[in-house]
């Protein structure tokens, strides 16, 4: 009886020190993730932590774009997306709303052209942010991505913004392997 005593307190006691140790410790992971890359481009990361880039972010005549093919876990938007931000005053518009991307996996490049419809994102406090922003934001998913397995690139559709044509780069991607830390409390 007095042994199974100390063996529950030592069990206890190893819970609440392994409990104590993670609480405000970080954990190891390892993902993967769909890198993509272009001239001009800053990397976007998870707001959370320094992992992995998930997309890109660049600015043409004041209009600011977001892209990524793979969201990380804990953007709003689970499918792939675009967002343009631009000044309130300014005409947005894209004539045609398909993006064209290519792999260049085993055998010969295979084209995929993709759709890219608009979403009316709406989540807690989001029209208040839409008030006061002095920046309008549209925002675009990505329908019927297939898988990215193999390398390729990405050409986005052409956005006019008060009649100038703002073509994006063309955009390289490949998959690839992330190791992190990520603290508990995210």
């Amino acid at each position: 009886m007095a042994n199974q005593r100390a063996r529950s307190k030592i069990a206890s006691g190893t819970l609440v020190v392994l409990v104590a140790a993670t609480l405000p410790g970080c954990f190891p992971y390892l993902t993967s993730y769909v890198y993509l890359d272009g001239p001009g481009v800053t990397y976007k990361r998870s707001p959370c932590y320094d992992g992995a880039p998930v997309g890109v972010a660049y600015e043409k005549n004041s209009v600011r774009f977001e892209v990524t093919l793979e969201p990380h876990a804990l953007s709003p938007l689970k499918q792939a997306y675009l967002k343009v931000r631009a000044p309130r005053s300014a005409a947005i518009s894209i004539p045609e709303p398909t993006a064209l991307i290519t792999f260049r996996g085993q055998g010969k490049p295979t084209s995929v052209h993709l759709q890219a419809a608009p979403l009316d994102w709406q989540g807690p406090y989001v029209e208040e942010m839409r008030r006061k922003s002095p920046l309008a934001e549209y925002r675009f998913v990505f329908i019927d991505l297939p898988s990215i397995d193999s390398p390729g690139t990405l050409k986005l559709p052409i956005v006019v913004a008060d009649g100038a044509v703002l073509e994006s780069p063309i955009f390289t991607f490949e998959r690839r392997s992330y190791a992190g830390i990520v603290p508990l409390n995210c």
